[in-house]
């Protein structure tokens, strides 16, 4: 995967969307890598589930009730929401060039996006996978392989 544009590390905006992800291991699982990686935490709709991350996991959380509100802001900071499913617009990772100012956003852990994240999302990744196993991975392991 390469980055569209060479702009600088430090220039690119890079947020990690929490919305549908219903066990609180995932939210911080994903919350963890997105930190290694330095992308900014997003939490959309996440109510309860937002008292019980570590405090450390909330630093420079941007915290939205709704979808919509999301994707405004998103859409002000010029950010593309790119989510992390297999759909018929899905491009697979190796021939992804990432955005240079992205925000991922992964699925349910058992019905990946719903129907309203889609609407919102500007753009689709997913990871190939080879042999007759599962089509799918655990969301922070998938989420993990994206951000890498």
């Amino acid at each position: 995967p390469v980055v569209e544009e060479e702009t600088p590390p430090q220039q690119r905006l890079k947020f990690m969307v929490i919305n549908n992800v219903s066990k609180h291991k995932n939210v911080i699982q994903i919350l963890e890598s997105a930190n290694v990686y330095g992308y900014q935490p997003i939490m959309c709709q996440m109510g309860k589930m937002r008292r019980l991350i570590p405090e450390p996991l909330l630093e420079n959380l941007i915290s939205f009730d709704t979808l919509s509100e999301m994707k405004a802001y998103l859409t002000e900071q010029n950010v593309k929401l790119v989510g992390i499913e297999i759909t018929d617009q899905s491009i697979a990772l190796p021939e992804y060039n990432f955005p240079v100012n992205i925000a991922l956003m992964p699925g349910n852990e058992g019905l990946g996006l719903s129907e309203k994240q889609i609407e919102v999302c500007d753009e689709f990744v997913y990871i190939p996978h080879y042999g007759n196993g599962t089509a799918s991975l655990n969301v922070h392991i998938a989420t993990g392989v994206i951000l890498h």
